[in-house]
């Protein structure tokens, strides 16, 4: 019983082991894709800027609550 209980015990040393190994492979993918993301969202929004004047991306607020209220006092009448 003792040497079953000591292998067993190697062997879950062995598996954390290997786990703490995937786990680190697994952080490291993710970083690395994380980056990625981060620099895609950086040129998706240069592009952005781009293409709508700040002005007008400024508006974009007052517009929807402009709309908001239309529709409000369309319902009322």
């Amino acid at each position: 019983l003792k040497g079953e209980m000591a292998e067993l015990r190697g062997e879950m040393g062995e598996l954390r082991g290997e786990l703490k190994g995937e786990m680190s492979g697994l952080r490291v993918e993710l970083k690395g894709e994380m980056a990625d993301l981060r620099g895609e969202l950086v040129t998706l929004s240069a592009r952005i800027d781009g293409l709508l004047p700040r002005q007008l991306l400024a508006n974009v607020p007052l517009a929807f609550a402009v709309a908001g209220l239309v529709l409000a006092a369309a319902k009322l009448t």
